[in-house]
């Protein structure tokens, strides 16, 4: 159980380095980049949380960079996530190992 109180401050700054780092793309695999993602999916699990909304325009912020730098592909890259969970169905480009894993599960 998080410390949603605790960690969001935390999830966060990672949300935030993870979105400048990715627009030069990603030297690591597959498991690697849905673990480093994962912080975007605790904000929005916890989206409603107060210690979360607070950060809404900062997340807004590194959500846009994002979506400017990502690539679709064609299904989901981790579970079931709806498209809403957009950052689950997007890579980055210049990323050659985590290309391979998508090419290779057939998700690019």
């Amino acid at each position: 159980m998080h410390d949603v109180n605790v960690e969001a401050p935390r999830w966060i700054s990672i949300y935030e380095s993870l979105a400048e780092t990715l627009a030069n793309g990603y030297d690591m695999c597959i498991y690697e980049y849905t673990n480093d993602m994962s912080c975007r999916e605790l904000l929005e699990k916890h989206r409603d949380h107060p210690a979360v909304r607070k950060y809404a325009p900062l997340i807004q912020l590194a959500d846009d960079k994002l979506r400017a730098t990502l690539k679709p592909t064609k299904r989901c890259i981790h579970g079931e996530f709806p498209r809403s969970h957009w950052w689950y169905w997007m890579y980055p480009p210049n990323s050659p190992e985590l290309e391979s894993d998508l090419l290779e599960r057939e998700m690019i």
